[in-house]
């Protein structure tokens, strides 16, 4: 790990000599100065070869970053799922050659269509372009497309090459982001912060087609110092990794910087994972073994050593991990310069202000476990174990919601996990118990009775006493503690066109939480129909409801009873394209909060995107203009922007005002793509935006970014 570091080091650290320098300008300028060469060249002959930019989100891709931003509102889960498409743009799947543990990295696609692509396979051979998949039963034109972004089209034999050959025929991507804000914050102005408003991101990646691959990753939050020397190189995060894959008995192996995603998330499972605000009624955890780790978030991942042994049907995992984390820490020794107690882990990755400094990697973390798996015809068994401690004793705050959560210095789950299938029927489930001797299971099926039909139901128990920092299973709460629920979801395609997906959750915990002084009980309830009458016409209508139980307001003697906090949304989206230069995408959301002691609170929302594509020139430009009238922050709603390759944006939006932001997509030659946007939000309201350091004075809030691709 140190040589792969020095590596980094050595050879990627030189190409950002130039950040050093360009500090001393603003990024205002150099935008500026781009913006005059994009547009010399963009009115100037059109010299050479070039392809065309294809990656524009498609509606579900939408849904899961709007989902996932939504259900967790932590930047985390953002940048995992941002770090899940990356890994999909830069390591697609090889679509001749996938088997179905591959193919399932494809999120996007549900147990059975993964089948059918299999079956279509086997009977008609290898695809000749990623337009076929839309031969394949059960893809629609849509789907394809939007699958055909994350394939690729390789022979089916590589010879063993050379490590010169093997450098020259792989594929090396390099990216480059920037971003800013115009307008400084409080914290900025007052040197609160340390470092520089601006957002630095440097990324290498390196593929051999499945067989090796090899990345780099290293970032800068806004606020932080750069250089950053006491964190022995120039940005606050920096991560490699490389992998190999292979058919002998290693079947994998990664070294460095990776993830884990075993069984149904109970034991073991830090990677990104769908949720049930993506409209996805196959709620089923798709376990990938060992990952590559192509987030930039700085928590959720392993810094050590990770294998997979192959024997027969069956499959054994190891790995090793150990890497400082930041923490609260609230008792430390300064003698021995040691932590000794800390009070929870810091997850927002930000080490811009004193405490932010104070508490990063204060506390070393290890990690040890194994998994086993054995697959047989329509079975398939595995187990996981997993034991990780900490070099200070975790004591958490005692609060009465607390009172189950884990302290201590060490902890170890385990579990049993299992798959049946049988035709169109799926049976699925997982086991666990930590070192204190509390459960946790869940168990679902999906069915698929006719082409046009698929159901899925699923039953989960988790105690207020299983603690598992690692734990990531379908529910409401993060890590899968203090749930009890069941789920049911139904999928319909009524007409050729027209596909209806809803589901319906009720759950209740047991215990006491955040902000909810006693055992509390909810429902979900969700109804999506979507419309597609031809390729250049498609709309969906979405209806959801939740109800929560919180506290509600305190009586003269001090008594605080649960409240029910009902959210109603309706989110109506429509594409037109009535050419290839021409898209036009129109998203209406509406809202409705209110609980049993107050009155309904009406959000609204209108968003008007404009694509143009300049084909002849391989440009695509994007414009929003939108709408928002909401009137807390309680009450708040998401929306979903376009962005440079590869980034997510979900921001949210309370008060009253209007949102623009213009987007530039280049690519002039094949290996080379450009992007540059900027957003600026104008508020009816206020007169300052942020309170305290984050603080802007006016109402007008303006950022820009840039990022240069190089393909080679």
């Amino acid at each position: 790990m140190r040589l792969l570091q020095g590596i980094c080091n050595w050879v990627i650290h030189p190409l950002c000599l130039w950040v050093m320098f360009f500090k001393m300008y603003s990024i205002r300028l150099l935008c500026f100065r781009i913006c005059v060469a994009i547009s010399l060249w963009l009115f100037s002959p059109v010299m050479g070869s070039s392809q065309e930019i294809n990656d524009v989100p498609d509606e579900t891709t939408e849904n899961a970053a709007v989902e996932s931003t939504e259900r967790w509102e932590e930047f985390e889960e953002n940048e995992a799922f941002a770090g899940k498409l990356a890994d999909l743009r830069l390591h697609p799947v090889r679509i001749n050659q996938a088997d179905k543990e591959e193919l399932e990295r494809l999120f996007m696609l549900n147990e059975f269509q993964v089948l059918a692509l299999l079956d279509y396979r086997k009977t008609y051979g290898s695809f000749s372009s990623p337009y076929e998949l839309a031969n394949v039963p059960g893809f629609s034109t849509d789907l394809a497309r939007q699958v055909s972004g994350f394939v690729i089209i390789e022979p089916d034999k590589w010879d063993v090459p050379s490590v010169k050959e093997a450098f020259m025929q792989g594929k090396h991507t390099l990216i480059l982001r920037l971003q800013e804000p115009m307008q400084k914050q409080a914290g900025y102005r007052d040197g609160y912060y340390q470092g520089s408003p601006l957002k630095f991101y440097l990324r290498y990646a390196y593929r051999y087609n499945t067989s090796f691959s090899a990345g780099y990753t290293m970032e800068k939050d806004p606020g932080e110092p750069f250089p950053y020397f006491p964190a022995g190189s120039l940005a606050d995060f920096t991560s490699a990794y490389i992998r190999t894959d292979q058919n002998g008995i290693l079947r994998r192996f990664v070294a460095g910087d990776y993830q884990l995603a075993f069984g149904q998330g109970l034991v073991m499972w830090n990677s990104y994972a769908t949720g049930k605000g993506s409209g996805l009624i196959d709620f089923r955890r798709r376990a990938e073994g060992i990952c590559r780790f192509s987030s930039a978030e700085e928590n959720r991942f392993f810094r050590g050593a990770a294998g997979t042994l192959g024997l027969g049907n069956t499959q054994f995992s190891f790995f090793f991990s150990s890497k400082p984390v930041d923490a609260n820490v609230t008792r430390f020794d300064s003698y021995s310069n040691q932590v000794l107690e800390f009070s929870s882990l810091l997850t927002t990755g930000y080490h811009a202000a004193p405490d932010e400094i104070r508490n990063r990697k204060s506390v070393d973390q290890t990690v040890i476990g194994m998994n086993a798996t054995a697959a047989f015809s329509d079975f398939r068994i595995g187990t996981t174990w997993v034991h990780y401690s900490f070099d200070g004793f975790w004591r958490p705050y005692p609060e009465p919601y607390r009172l189950y959560v884990f302290r201590g210095r060490e902890n170890t789950v385990s579990g049993i996990d299992w798959q049946f299938q049988r035709g169109d029927f799926f049976l699925f489930g997982e086991w666990a118990m930590t070192s204190n001797k509390a459960a946790a299971w869940n168990a679902g099926f999906l069915l698929k009775p006719d082409p046009a039909v698929m159901a899925s139901a699923g039953l989960r128990k988790y105690a207020p006493a299983f603690n598992n920092l690692f734990a990531r299973p379908f529910g409401e709460t993060y890590n899968g503690s203090n749930e009890e629920g069941i789920y049911c979801g139904l999928e319909l395609q009524i007409f050729r066109n027209i596909i209806v997906k809803g589901y319906i959750d009720v759950f209740a915990f047991p215990w006491l939480k955040y902000e909810v002084d006693a055992p509390s009980e909810g429902s979900e309830k969700m109804l999506q129909v979507s419309w597609n009458p031809e390729k250049m016409l498609s709309m969906s209508l979405r209806f959801s409801v939740e109800s929560k139980e919180k506290n509600g307001i305190s009586d003269k003697n001090g008594l605080t009873a649960l409240s029910t906090y009902n959210t109603r949304n309706v989110r109506y989206y429509l594409e037109l394209n009535p050419s290839e230069e021409w898209s036009f995408r129109t998203r209406m959301y509406a809202g409705m909060f209110h609980t049993n002691n107050s009155n309904a609170k009406i959000s609204t929302m209108l968003a008007e995107d404009v694509l143009w594509n300049l084909t002849g020139r391989k440009v695509r430009i994007t414009m929003r203009y939108a709408l928002f009238d909401i009137p807390d922050y309680e009450s708040r709603l998401y929306a979903y922007e376009n962005d440079v390759p590869m980034v997510y944006s979900v921001p949210s939006f309370y008060g009253k005002g209007t949102r623009i932001y213009i987007l530039g997509l280049f690519r002039p030659v094949r290996w080379l793509e450009a992007g540059i946007k900027i957003a600026g939000t104008s508020f009816l309201n206020r007169y300052e935006i942020g309170s305290g350091e984050t603080r802007i004075g006016g109402n007008r809030k303006t950022d820009l970014g840039f990022q240069l691709r190089l393909s080679l």
